[in-house]
Parts: structure tokens; sequence; C-alpha cells
């Protein structure tokens, strides 16, 4: 069975601005690029996108530059016999015309892909940088609209359709877990990961041991973010390593003018620079094989834990750019900005 594109195609000459654009509103998360002659040229996904603002792309850059050139397609003639017996590594198949013109896309049912997976939410800090509001209100349960910032990212998972979560608790835990319960008032299943001690911003993932084969995403329950959780879980498996690490784009001016030396000598002067960076977001995505590397369960903090698997494997981490609305409430300034911009009514 065809599934009709949501929007047309793109043609080769538009931007990747354009693309998030169509990907954002299409409910196939998938962009199809055409030429001047309505033939397929390739296709882009999310996760094409955010790679190829990583290489050094911006979102003026051509979308030839970042689509895939060879995707996975089928005659619409030969549908309803190839799609059966074919095994296809893409959820969507392009079916073509016998001109090469993009019909729809067909589900590919050799393909399993749950975006039901786990979810941890890291609840056990103090938030000691938002104090004196975090005295007698864990971190997580501060309000943004008068809602409950953990309750803000439940809320988003839940409509992505993640339900399977762990919360990881620790100082003042069990005023989270009261407000939570078992998560039937928000429409998920949640069960707790206690810490007898503070284990650290990795260390309560060896208390997942035993409960979860398969990979699982985790995320600090202090964010307020609209990132694409099954994008991430999708990009996670596409990159076939053991570990996703969420980052955003960080930009950063000098105040001063930058003086380059060589000993006493001055080589060069950059008046106020800019520098771009990438920062971790405090959202990942893990095979469950990682799990053994947090036990026995005592402290741990995420870098050593990123920095271990990249130590086995160089290949094993991957790095996902979060382009979406993302804000870390870190400082009373923080959740200031964050009220005034999302406000009731804008969660």
């Amino acid at each position: 069975m065809i599934s009709r594109l949501t929007l047309p195609p793109l043609i080769e000459s538009s931007t990747l601005l354009d693309v998030i654009t169509a990907i954002q509103l299409s409910t196939q998360k998938l962009c199809l690029i055409v030429n001047g002659s309505g033939r397929l040229t390739g296709t882009i996904t999310d996760g094409d996108v955010r790679r190829a603002l990583i290489s050094g792309l911006d979102l003026s850059s051509s979308a030839f530059a970042a689509m895939n050139r060879h995707p996975e397609t089928i005659l619409e003639a030969e549908l309803r016999t190839k799609v059966r017996d074919k095994k296809f590594k893409s959820a969507n198949v392009v079916v073509l015309d016998g001109d090469g013109r993009p019909r729809g896309l067909a589900n590919s049912r050799e393909i399993s892909v749950s975006h039901d997976a786990p979810v941890v939410l890291m609840a056990g800090g103090i938030g000691s940088r938002l104090l004196p509001l975090t005295s007698k209100t864990p971190k997580p349960l501060i309000e943004i609209g008068g809602v409950p910032m953990i309750e803000i990212l439940i809320s988003r998972l839940r409509t992505q359709g993640f339900s399977n979560l762990f919360v990881a608790i620790n100082h003042m835990g069990s005023q989270i877990e009261e407000r939570l319960g078992v998560g039937d008032n928000l429409g998920v299943n949640v069960r707790y990961l206690k810490e007898e001690s503070a284990l650290g911003t990795a260390g309560a993932l060896g208390l997942m041991s035993g409960l979860v084969d398969q990979p699982f995403l985790v995320a600090n329950a202090d964010l307020v973010t609209t990132c694409d959780f099954g994008a991430l879980l999708d990009f996670h498996y596409s990159s076939k390593g053991s570990a996703t690490l969420g980052i955003r784009e960080y930009i950063h001016q000098v105040p001063f003018g930058v003086v380059k030396t060589s000993g006493t000598r001055v080589t060069g002067l950059q008046e106020k620079p800019l520098f771009r960076e990438f920062v971790s977001a405090g959202i990942y995505c893990f095979d469950s094989s990682v799990i053994d590397q947090t036990l026995p369960v005592g402290h741990l903090d995420m870098p050593d834990l990123i920095g271990n698997l990249i130590e086995a494997d160089w290949a094993a981490v991957s790095a996902f750019l979060i382009h979406e609305q993302w804000d870390d409430v870190g400082q009373i300034s923080d959740l200031e900005r964050v009220r005034s911009q999302w406000g009731e009514g804008q969660l």
C-alpha cells in the first residue's frame, strides 16, 4: 500500500532551511528531492540535516549537498511482489513510477524500530544553583507556566510515543515520587531508580541492570525542550554505535581583541571574535550493553562514561545535533528567562 506524500518534493536548489520546514510540516519526517524533470535524485531525513549542520553547512546551504543520493526505491509496478520479498534497511521506501518520479512511500515490513524505548529521567540532583528555590523543592518540580519541569518533559515524551519511564531520584526524591506516582495521571508508566547515595550524573544507570534489553534514552529531568526524541532514537539505530550524545551549538564572543603571539612577537590581532562550539545537551541514547560499563553501582559522571566508551572504541559514540528549542534551567536568571519565553499556554 502506497502512502501518499503529505508535502510535495523539493527541488535540488532548495536550502536546508526549506528542508527543515518541510520535515516539520510532514507527518512522514522525510523530504524527497527531485530534479527539474520531477525525477527523484535523493532523500533527506531529520538525521541527514543534523549531520550536515554538524559538518559545517548552514541553513542557507543547498539541500543537494546533504541528501542521500542512493535512497531505497521500488517501482510502483513491482510493489506488490517485491516489498514482501526484498529486505530493506530503511523504514520508508520511495515508490517510483516508470519514469523515476516519486509516487509516494511504502512502509518496509522487514524492519522494526520501536519508538517506545525506555527513557531514564535523571532527577536526583540537588539544584544548588537554584537556591533558595530548591531548599524545600527538588529542582525537577520547579514550575514553568504552572507545570513542574519534569512533567513538561514527560508530556513531550508521551506525545512522541514514549511511555515506559524510569526516574532516578535521590535528593528530596520522595516529593518527586509522591507527585508522579506510577505515572497513570500523565498517561505513562513510571518506575523509580532510588539512589541510596548521590551516584553522579551517570551512576544511576547501573540500577538499570537486568531491567532493559534494548536501546534506551536518557535525559536530565530539568530540561525544557521540544527535541524530537524519536528522531534521536532513529539516528542512534542508524549510527550503529553504543551511544549517541545530544549536542547543542554554543556561540560565544570574546569581549576583547584577541592577540596571537609567537614568543614576544605579535602575529595577529582579532577584534572580539566569535567562537562556535558544540556542548552536551544532557540528552543521550545508549545501547543496553552500556549498562555493564556502570557496574558495580557507584558514583559515575556522564563525561567519564562517555570517555570510557570512546577509549574502548572511537567509533562508539555519535553526535546528534538538537536544533529544536532547548533550555537548561541551571540558574535563577535561566529560570526567569524560560518562564518569560514559554509562559502560560505555551508549553
